[in-house]
């Protein structure tokens, strides 16, 4: 997976997790209810359901550390507004007092750069 497709479910990581867990929730509550052979398929589930959620939060937590320690100040503090708080970019355009354009000129350099810093220590 690149790294854009990486930022892209970062961006989307707290309903993943939602999603998961909800699933998780609903064969865990019908476990009781279900044959010997049909309890352990969900048991089995559960697991790789919790497998699942521990990979997406370990995978969030490295692209933060990425994120976060990116050379330039300014493509760290974009790419956290916009993958990881999830704003839309007229909010960053004014809390940052530019322009989209520039926002998402900057944007594409942080994300080339820290392809790079991946690619680097990968």
């Amino acid at each position: 997976m690149n790294i854009e497709q990486r930022l892209k479910k970062l961006k989307r990581f707290e309903i993943l997790v939602r999603s998961k867990q909800r699933e998780r929730n609903v064969l865990g509550s019908m476990i009781s209810q279900f044959s010997d052979e049909m309890t352990e398929k969900a048991k089995n589930r559960c697991r790789a359901i919790d497998d699942e959620i521990s990979w997406l939060y370990d995978e969030r937590e490295q692209l933060v550390h990425d994120i976060e320690h990116l050379d330039d100040p300014v493509e760290s503090i974009v790419l956290r507004l916009y993958y990881v708080d999830d704003k839309p970019w007229n909010v960053i355009a004014y809390d940052m007092n530019c322009s989209i354009r520039t926002l998402q000129n900057i944007k594409r350099s942080a994300i080339r750069n820290l392809s790079k810093k991946i690619n680097q220590v990968g």
